[in-house]
């Protein structure tokens, strides 16, 4: 008598496109029919929101294409003006935390942060106030080279 071996049952879906696919039909859902208490507008504009947050949430694009697809959906029915939607770029703190990562980028892509984390490890290591004095140290030099403690 033969046995068979019984594979596990496949699944169709991951529980990200099965979020994704109710994320969709959920948001143009709202976005058609309001509740109650909301207008056209502000549904379609939640509606906007929602999906964009569910798709930074879930992963299932690339952040940035999340966000170019939350301004498209600002721009092109109207549902908020080009000024409005571009008014975080005008911030200077805005260009501050994106030359923050670009420069942090560049740092983890050619080493130096590695290099630098095993140069002042074993100088940090043997007591607590040793390692908190040291990094307050190490972020007060980088704050020189890096201009925003994000990419820090």
């Amino acid at each position: 008598m033969a046995t068979t071996d019984r594979l596990p049952p496949r699944q169709i879906f991951s529980p990200r496109q099965l979020f994704v696919g109710l994320l969709i039909p959920g948001a143009l859902l709202l976005a058609l029919l309001p509740p109650a208490g909301l207008t056209g507008l502000q549904a379609q504009t939640l509606a906007a929101v929602l999906l964009t947050l569910g798709l930074w949430s879930s992963g299932a694009v690339a952040p940035y294409l999340a966000s170019l697809i939350f301004f498209a959906l600002m721009l092109i029915p109207g549902l908020a003006p080009p000024d409005l939607v571009f008014q975080g770029f005008g911030s200077a703190a805005v260009w501050l935390i994106v030359s923050g990562f670009v420069i942090g980028a560049a740092i983890s892509s050619t080493g130096l942060g590695a290099r630098l984390a095993g140069l002042l490890g074993p100088r940090l290591t043997g007591s607590y106030p040793r390692l908190i004095g040291g990094l307050t140290l190490a972020a007060m030099a980088l704050g020189f080279l890096m201009p925003s403690s994000v990419g820090r």
